[in-house]
């Protein structure tokens, strides 16, 4: 009976848990519920956070427009018909993502060059800007000097009579007739300054009405601000060159007889109604010849951005603040001024002073915080990357907190805690990284920046124009960036490696049993000790497929092999300094300790 209840007991002793282990259980479970939530939080928090370094969240421009004027309330008080029309197209562009060529519009405008091409009317014209006086007919003089552009001289000299020229257009018109030049290069200089300002108001006047002119150039500043609105406005409305176009069934892309005759459009059908009859020459019907492609002059603006470009021009009042926004993100800024908008004149505003391209990553917000953000961008993102870090922070915690980890080594208990901030850190800046959009979005040169058919003014004949670059030159400064973001990720991964190698011989060092059991247990974790090089490699493999995949990004290839030189570094450390340390120290104490004989 005794025997029996001893056993009872013991077999009691061995499936209870104690009351200290079972207290401290629920204590861990509760440590890692409280942390798991708070690390939820906080990094879905930041994440939500509509702030981006260098460019502008859908959230933060939607609220950047709020309360301000729409485009439809600014089309309604234009109180010219010509504007008026050119605006309302622009707006259905912009507020219908997809249009037929049956559901857009076809206004007619009157160039404002067409006016002046009768020879009468251009007499007549000539002589009211004389009888003016002033700047007006200083400019009308100034004709024999180049009679090639004596329209465009006619037509400015008009609207600075008008007060539609701001007074430095006319006046950089003027300056080549006020000085004196003692050579010939400065005077061929100076007029070629002239000519490229009068070619400007050409492109623009030949595809504008004089409303429509009079409008853009009452707030342009400049002349370059001239220049760049004159070529990107050749840019949007340009005709594709005639040799882009096959009509042979076996070329990809060819033009059928039904887009030569407009019956389905390529985007431009009006351009070949007009050609669907046999002409004088005698081609057949649906054909069309060099010569007359050439002769189509530009796209009618309902197939083009240009509307958009007048219309953020002339609602904003800062056509060099929209050049420039142009000039630097090419296409892409055309369909982010479409976007802002149509939030509303605060969130053009808004984009046009920083110059900040629109996020594609569009992720929800509350009013308050996208409020926040707007008013306050930079302590936004300070916010944001103070919680993704707190996130990573705790989120680690309630992992290793969940695990008891007891020692007398402060060695191994400091290791310990370097490798868990090792790993937050590498957390952090991944995180970071796939909030940016704008790192991971490959910046190309814009294509208004390729040089058109303008005069050059050059001062010196012998000097040779710099060649044109390619028409979407990466830059480099994003790939960059990201690059030294993937190779501080993969630094503070070696570093996690690193640290869980040191605790490890730390661990097999101060545990009981002889010399010679330890140095078993360290040869057992050779592979460990060969981690780093492990994940060096799969992170250069990673990397590579990434520079072969996502080429835009522009990554430098160095990223990729810093993760396998990290990982040989840190495998040389390990074995090198920590476990070649270890080893000998073992090997010293077996020989010290004394062999145990057995007497028979």
């Amino acid at each position: 009976m005794r025997l029996t209840k001893f056993m009872d007991e013991q077999t009691e002793s061995q499936t209870e848990p104690t009351e200290s282990e079972a207290a401290e259980k629920p204590f861990l479970l509760q440590h890692l519920i409280i942390h798991g939530v708070l690390a939820s939080v906080l990094l879905m928090g930041g994440w939500l956070v509509p702030a981006q370094y260098n460019i502008l969240h859908p959230k933060v421009l939607h609220q950047a427009g709020v309360q301000t004027q729409t485009f439809k309330e600014f089309c309604e008080k234009t109180e010219d018909a010509d504007t008026q029309t050119l605006l309302n197209l622009a707006r259905l562009r912009i507020e219908s993502t997809k249009l037929d060529d049956d559901s857009l519009p076809h206004p007619e405008f009157t160039s404002a060059l067409r006016d002046l091409m009768d020879p009468q009317a251009r007499f007549h014209e000539k002589s009211r800007l004389l009888a003016h006086g002033g700047a007006s007919s200083n400019l009308v003089e100034m004709i024999p000097q180049a009679p090639e552009y004596g329209t465009a001289l006619i037509l400015i000299a008009k609207l600075q009579a008008e007060g539609k020229a701001t007074p430095a257009i006319y006046e950089s018109l003027l300056e080549h007739d006020k000085r004196k030049y003692s050579k010939k290069a400065d005077q061929d200089f100076h007029l070629g300054k002239m000519k490229q300002i009068l070619h400007t108001l050409l492109i623009l006047g030949n595809r504008l009405s004089y409303p429509q002119l009079a409008e853009l150039t009452a707030d342009i500043p400049d002349p370059h601000t001239l220049l760049q609105l004159a070529k990107i406005a050749k840019h949007q409305t340009m005709v594709p060159a005639f040799s882009l176009f096959d009509t042979d069934p076996k070329t990809i892309g060819y033009l059928t007889q039904a887009e030569l005759e407009g019956r389905t459009a390529i985007g431009e059908d009006r351009l070949f109604k007009i050609y669907s009859d046999q002409n004088q020459t005698g081609i057949s019907k649906g054909t069309i010849t060099r010569d007359e492609w050439v002769h189509i002059g530009h796209v009618p603006l309902e197939y083009t951005d240009f509307p958009t470009t007048y219309a953020a021009c002339v609602w904003s009042g800062q056509p060099d603040a929209v050049a420039n926004y142009l000039m630097t993100h090419g296409r892409r800024g055309d369909r982010d001024l479409q976007k802002a908008i149509n939030e509303g004149r605060g969130a053009l505003v808004e984009m046009l002073e920083t110059q900040l391209p629109v996020s594609g990553l569009n992720t929800p917000a509350l009013g308050t915080v996208a409020s926040f953000c707007y008013k306050h961008p930079r302590w936004a993102l300070a916010v944001k990357y103070l919680m993704l870090g707190l996130g990573c922070f705790v989120l680690m915690r309630a992992w290793s907190g969940f695990f008891v980890v007891t020692s007398s080594d402060r060695d191994l208990l400091r290791a310990y805690r370097m490798r868990r901030r090792a790993m937050a850190f590498a957390m952090f800046l991944t995180l970071t990284a796939i909030s940016e959009p704008v790192l991971f979005t490959p910046a190309y040169a814009s294509e208004y920046q390729l040089p058109i058919n303008l005069p050059e003014a050059v001062s010196d004949s012998t000097q040779t124009l710099e060649p044109t670059e390619t028409m979407l030159a990466a830059s480099s400064s994003t790939g960059t960036v990201l690059s030294i973001i993937f190779i501080v990720i993969f630094a503070a991964i070696q570093a996690f490696v690193y640290f869980a190698c040191v605790s490890k011989i730390k661990s097999v060092m101060n545990d009981a049993g002889d010399a010679k059991l330890k140095l078993r247990l360290l040869e057992n974790e050779d592979n460990l000790f060969d981690m780093g090089l492990y994940v060096g490699i799969a992170g250069t493999a990673l990397m590579l497929a990434i520079l072969i995949i996502f080429d835009e990004l522009n990554v430098s290839v160095s990223a990729a092999y810093a993760s396998n030189i990290f990982g040989i570094l840190c495998v040389a450390v390990v074995k090198i300094v920590h476990v070649r340390s270890a080893r000998q120290q073992l090997i010293i104490e077996s020989r010290e300790t004394p062999t145990e004989t057995q007497t028979v």
